[in-house]
């Protein structure tokens, strides 16, 4: 793998009193990125008006041209200066692009574009299908992605959600299970697969999905285990029920959202090497079973990543770096 250029999409915020108080945002985070079919790209995230998970947020986006230019920001879900619009994920299949975010940690909305992110339909909530798909589990925060989801070869759309279910404060993020929501027909109806619920996954919570060469899906899941490894899970149903629990030694992680996709026929992941800090993000190319066929550091201090590739053998890496995001392309 070799970097190819590097750019800032969300500098840092103006620092000068003044300026502060002219500003809606107080620093964008959570990057999500996917591939389009020109050999552009889609980036999204949140637009905060606080530090806080809770904090009044938007949900913005912009558009890169196949020659690398990004384009201005647009909004696609608008808080009203006081909820918080979160977790955008998107899903690219052809010039149909797939969004869902949430509202406020808890409700859940969709909106479609059919010509490459340039509109979008208007939102429709989820929620009642979420929550039929729960059958009763009780959570208090429930989130989808973030990062972006997947359409397999056969037509499946898979996201993969988050929730936690704690009964003493509504707004903890502990403890938590995940899953995911499938849609076969297009996105117009969503369900629930499986909750993943094992004593050998402590408080796992973002988590990325990619199809491997074989048509099984894997999900790359962020957890509080004490070993500070990443872990995977593997479907041969789309999504529906998983298995084979793995213990990744060779993907250490400080407990931070990574980025996953598919590279030909391996596996591009992104996240932060190290076990307790959110630094060293590193490109890692993997074969199917998780073996690190090449690898590469990104940047020092870092944060959340997300990560696309094109047929070219080009791939971006969208990821934070202190209260900045950035763009690295890279070839491999």
């Amino acid at each position: 793998m070799k970097p190819i250029r590097t750019i800032c999409v969300e500098p840092q915020p103006e620092t000068d009193a003044r300026r502060i108080a002219e500003q809606r945002y107080h620093l964008c985070r959570i990057p999500g990125i996917v591939a389009l079919e020109d050999g552009g790209a889609l980036l999204y995230y949140e637009c905060r008006a606080g530090d806080s998970d809770w904090a009044a947020i938007d949900i913005g986006m912009r558009r890169v041209l196949p020659d690398g230019t990004v384009g201005d920001r647009m909004i696609l879900a608008d808080g009203a200066r006081k909820n918080t619009m979160n977790n955008p994920v998107m899903i690219a299949d052809g010039e149909t692009v797939h969004l869902l975010y949430c509202e406020n940690y808890r409700r859940v909305f969709y909106r479609r574009s059919v010509d490459a992110g340039r509109s979008w339909s208007e939102a429709r909530e989820l929620t009642d299908q979420i929550e039929a798909g729960m059958k009763g589990v009780f959570f208090n925060a429930f989130a989808v992605g973030p990062g972006h989801g997947v359409r397999l070869s056969g037509g499946r759309l898979i996201v993969p959600v988050w929730f936690a279910y704690s009964r003493t404060d509504p707004r903890a993020h502990h403890p938590s299970k995940i899953s995911a929501l499938y849609s076969d027909d297009g996105g117009e109806n969503w369900a629930l697969g499986e909750i993943i619920d094992t004593d050998q996954l402590t408080d796992p919570s973002e988590t990325a999905v990619a199809e491997l060469p074989d048509g099984c899906v894997i999900i790359n899941i962020r957890n509080e285990n004490p070993d500070k490894y990443r872990r995977t899970m593997t479907s041969r149903d789309g999504g529906q029920h998983w298995e084979n629990l793995k213990i990744e030694k060779s993907l250490p992680d400080p407990v931070c959202c990574a980025g996953l996709c598919r590279a030909g026929n391996d596996l591009l992941f992104t996240n932060c090497e190290h076990p307790t800090e959110r630094r060293n993000l590193t490109a890692k190319l993997l074969s199917p079973d998780g073996e690190i066929k090449e690898k590469m550091l990104l940047s020092d201090l870092a944060g959340y990543s997300d990560a696309c590739c094109f047929p070219d053998g080009r791939g971006y890496v969208f990821f934070e770096r202190e209260r900045e995001l950035f763009l690295e392309e890279i070839s491999f």
